[in-house]
């Protein structure tokens, strides 16, 4: 695969196609019809563009209903006036009994929302101001499979026809899946098929209440008679007009064993349809917080929502705390780490359940989110089989389902014909996303409280977490580190003492540092938690005893009913570097109970520094004499490569521009040698053009050069250079679309090129270090650029021949990363795509230590800040590796962060001596090495008085002595990260004093 294809414009493609189960778009609002939300067709073209509605906004005020002591508290008229001061009107006010002081307000056309906010944000009773955020449903495009429905249906339980095809709930190896990587749904049938008292509400774009295999187990209000709501239309037919609603809902409870389509997971569950996401594939949230509201106020159980926003919302969080019954949330399909990211902080309150997706080989899904702290379980979510409305047609001018441009015409409406049952034909689809996910989870919860009417929320999200199967290619993942099991949720007994937890902490930290540690943990057993019984949370490892004391214990006089939460909050002292583990579990006396959680986090010495003035992408970065130097690169900017050279002062911690190139290259790589950076072709405007000519930057005279093309390597990119000597190296790479394992060098000296052997398998994209005579190269990938053909492997150039060495630990490969080298050759590596169980963005540091022939890797290794991709590296005189650029889950990034990794030798000052005595003065000179790594000087005066000079001083005068008096000055070296020589003494004695 072409380098530059995977690394931009796919990366750009795949950002505005995969996106998560829901997401809001933010552009100018000016692209968004001027009428408030009512007046608004949701049934138009017109789509969520500015991620926000351009005429509303959410405000809380602080009632005497709920009141905040820190904040003033107003009546309802006050309210008004407030409003009326500034020209807006309400339109909606939420009840007291669920959110009392929220409000949905229409502002004045003259002010824009981020205005809005700001003005109500300086009233002292308004708790918070925010926009109406839209969500928008889009999913991963379908997977159809003609071959795997054949009328060849055995007889099993249940009945229905689909059945067999639904290896989520049975998988015996279809489609070359795992036997028994399924939720094992028919050992929970054996215990309970659900219940008709038990209702699930699907927030969506609603649900076909007529379709044959839901309409038995359609929730219908006793007193309207009504089905849910439809809160696009304000209407009460929530009837779905496009797909995603009903799909989920038939994951829930489509009824099972009625010889119909496929089986829902709880066979008598009943579906309370709420929507609020519209034709077009996108909805507000303050139209999804009143589903909330509706769903508690009719008596809903559980939600399921296949759906989330970009941005933290405060209205949504008191929502969600606000709803009794559990909610169940898919966490998206961006192949994200959740647990740093605002987006998701929903996922923290206590009722909520969050659900990533896994493969019918128990391997975490590709697309999905993922999370150790905030994602709490895994179930089946990839080529997933789901009904369809009845009316259901693959128009791209309905569907919000990504990949419409591309791919909507090979989406095929299909059927299955059960001649037997006379069903006739129910259409199906099949697709992938968290968001099939999650509806599993949600009908397993809907079993749990049928066969345990007397659970509580907090005991029925125990059951499930704490019930997983246990998957070794899950552990990183979730908390639970386990797909969903229904048979053993439903076969779990709650005992008297039992727990959920939740703990937060930063994920990086610098050595030494004050760490924030807060553990919620819900009483999810039978009997009340009190002071007087020894209830306490303890450190279950080394790591958390590492960081604080080992026991807290409950507040004294306060008691945890089943269902309640307590909050242990503490701070932390950040050991040195390394990856931690923070294990903790509640006691009673000396009996742990309930569930373990596991906060991570790590502690590095990374430095962030300025930022690169500009966004580049796959640019050179090369050290030397105290600057590095960043050269061309793709431009984000401009979407086309740069010529643009900057230079980055270690010392004053500064950028500046310098000549640009001659021509615009991108996907380069260089070498310094002799005061000369060599840059030997790229790629140029355009998709293929390659320029193979070698331009060369005198760093002294800051100009431009180039060599002649005669004899010149063959001309490709995404290479990486090597430097030995006076030769310069050019390895691997790019050439006409296939990737190569040549090698040439550069003899600077004669200006001519030569080839080299080749190394043993074709790379681009790989990690390269030189020195001692040696070249090592690691990971990287082949010619198909995927990670099927990602490297682990390492080899060795030792001037003559290339030899393998150890395959990288703990990975099937590493590529896109930063890579740079010691003075002794050996390799370092930070960042990129590092394949374990699949293919994510990694903030990893690893070394290839040359002289013991050993890998270290993170964890072991402590990380670099930003986890980024396609990300560039160099070393200084220092021990300090760079790494700059890269990618932050397909965005471009400007960031630049140093990471320490090894200690030069730090030379001391010489020729210590004085140059002037006399009875009340002496001035000591001394000599600093010709070296970069010094930083500054110490001197001290009979041990005392130490001050700093810049190396450039060297020489200190000490005045207002005493005659006839013996000093000692005493002298060391100090390199930039702080690092201290020896001391250097001199004596000496001032003079006599005569009258």
């Amino acid at each position: 695969m072409n380098y530059l294809l995977t690394s931009h414009f796919t990366g750009l493609f795949l950002l505005l196609t995969i996106i998560a189960a829901a997401v809001a778009l933010p552009v100018t609002g000016s692209e968004m019809p001027d009428t408030p939300k009512q007046q608004i067709s949701h049934h138009s073209s017109f789509g969520p563009d500015p991620g926000y509605a351009p005429h509303q906004i959410l405000v809380r005020f602080n009632t005497p209903e709920n009141p905040n002591g820190m904040q003033a508290i107003v009546t309802s008229d006050q309210i008004t006036a407030i409003h009326a001061s500034i020209g807006a009107t309400i339109i909606k006010s939420y009840s007291s009994a669920f959110l009392p002081g929220l409000q949905l307000v229409r502002i004045p056309d003259t002010m824009t929302v981020s205005e809005a906010i700001s003005w109500y944000k300086t009233q002292p009773s308004v708790r918070y101001a925010e926009p109406d955020l839209i969500a928008v449903l889009e999913d991963p495009p379908a997977t159809v499979h003609p071959s795997l429905f054949k009328n060849d249906r055995s007889s099993s339980v249940p009945n229905d026809p689909y059945y067999q095809y639904q290896w989520s709930l049975n998988n015996t190896g279809q489609e070359g899946g795992t036997p028994g990587a399924d939720i094992k749904a028919e050992g929970a049938w054996n215990i309970t098929t659900g219940s008709r008292d038990v209702v699930v509400a699907v927030l969506d774009g609603g649900v076909d209440y007529l379709h044959p295999d839901l309409i038995d187990n359609i929730w219908t209000d006793p007193v309207t008679g009504e089905h849910g709501y439809d809160f696009v239309d304000n209407d009460s037919d929530p009837m779905d007009d496009e797909y995603h609603g009903t799909a989920c809902a038939g994951l829930i409870a489509a009824t099972g064993n009625n010889s119909l389509a496929m089986t829902g997971v709880g066979w008598k569950a009943r579906i309370m349809a709420l929507k609020w996401i519209g034709s077009s594939g996108w909805g507000f949230e303050s139209d999804a917080i009143s589903s909330i509201e509706y769903a508690m106020n009719h008596g809903a159980d559980i939600i399921s929502n296949s759906w989330n926003l970009v941005y933290k919302s405060d209205a949504l969080i008191d929502a969600v705390n606000r709803y009794p019954g559990l909610m169940v949330w898919s966490a998206a399909n961006d192949n994200m780490n959740t647990d740093d990211m605002q987006t998701y902080a929903h996922f923290q309150c206590r009722n909520v359940v969050s659900v990533m997706a896994s493969d019918n080989r128990d391997e975490k899904a590709s697309f999905s989110n993922f999370g150790r702290s905030s994602v709490y379980l895994d179930a089946p979510g990839k080529d997933i089989l789901l009904i369809v409305p009845m009316n259901y047609t693959p128009s791209s001018e309905k569907s919000p389902i990504s990949g419409v441009q591309s791919g909507r015409s090979s989406r095929v409406l299909q059927s299955l014909s059960d001649n037997s049952s006379g069903a006739g034909e129910i259409p199906y689809i099949i697709l992938s996303g968290t968001s099939f996910a999650a509806p599993l989870v949600a009908g397993t919860a809907a079993l749990i409280k049928a066969a345990h009417p007397e659970y509580n929320t907090a005991q029925i999200k125990s059951t499930l977490i704490q019930s997983v199967d246990s998957i070794p290619s899950l552990s990183g993942f979730c908390i639970s580190g386990g797909r969903l099991n229904a048979s053993a949720a439903l076969s779990r007994t709650i005992p008297a003492y039992d727990a959920i937890e939740n703990i937060n902490l930063p994920s990086k930290v610098h050595p030494g540092s004050t760490c924030p540690i807060t553990v919620t943990v819900q009483n999810a057993g039978t009997v009340p938690w009190t002071s007087a019984n020894s209830v306490c949370l303890k450190a279950e490892n080394s790591d958390a005893i590492r960081f604080n004391t080992n026991t807290y214990q409950l507040p004294g006089l306060q008691t945890v009913n089943p269902g309640e939460s307590v909050v242990f909050a503490f701070n932390g002292t950040a050991p040195g570097d390394g990856s931690f583990q923070l294990k903790y579990r509640m006691y009673q006396n000396a009996s742990g109970f309930g569930q373990v959680i596991t906060g991570y986090t790590s502690v590095t010495n990374a430095q962030i520094l300025p930022e690169i003035p500009r966004a580049l992408m796959d640019s050179a970065m090369v050290s030397n004499n105290g600057s590095l130097f960043l050269i061309g690169g793709y431009d984000v900017y401009s979407s086309d490569y740069s010529d643009l050279v900057y230079r980055y002062d270690i010392r004053n911690m500064t950028w500046s521009n310098l000549t640009p190139m001659p021509l615009k290259l991108g996907e380069i790589s260089g070498g310094v040698i002799n005061g000369k950076i060599y840059i030997p072709g790229g790629r140029t405007t355009g998709i293929d053009p390659i320029d193979p000519t070698t331009y060369v930057y005198d760093i002294n005279t800051g100009q431009w050069s180039s060599l002649g093309t005669n004899n010149t390597p063959q001309a490709a990119y995404g290479y990486n250079t090597a430097v030995l000597g006076d030769r310069l190296y050019v390895l691997g790479g790019t050439v006409r679309w296939n990737v190569t394992d040549r090698m040439y060098y550069l003899n600077t000296s004669t200006a001519t090129w030569h080839q080299a052997p080749s190394m043993h398998v074709p790379r681009a994209g790989f990690a390269v270090s030189s020195g001692n005579n040696t070249i090592l190269v690691a990971g990287g990938f082949g010619n198909t650029g995927t990670k099927a053909s990602s490297y682990s492997s390492a080899e060795r150039f030792d001037g003559v021949n290339w030899s393998w060495i150890a395959d990288i630990p703990g990975t099937n490969g590493w590529y896109y990363a930063a890579s740079a080298s010691e003075p002794d050759g050996s390799l370092w590596i930070a960042g990129g795509y590092r394949n374990i169980s699949t293919d994510i963005v990694m903030d990893h540091v690893g070394t290839y230590n040359l002289s013991l022939n050993q890998w270290r890797v993170t964890p072991d290794k402590a990380p670099i800040w930003y986890p980024r991709k396609t990300v560039i590296g160099a070393m200084d005189e220092n021990g300090y590796f760079y790494t700059a650029q890269g990618g932050d889950y397909e965005s471009y990034s400007n960031a630049f962060e140093r990471l320490r990794v090894y200690f030069p030798d730090l030379k001391q000052v010489s020729n210590l001596h004085t140059t002037k005595i006399l009875p009340y003065l002496i001035t000591w000179n001394w000599t600093v090495p010709d070296t970069n790594n010094i930083d500054q000087v110490q001197v001290a005066l009979d041990g005392v008085n130490m001050i700093s000079l810049p190396p450039e001083i060297a020489s200190y005068t000490a005045a207002r002595l005493k005659p006839d008096t013996t000093y000692q000055l005493s002298v060391r070296t100090i390199d930039a990260g702080g690092n201290a020589g020896q001391w250097m003494n001199n004596s000496a004695k001032t003079a006599h004093w005569y009258r």
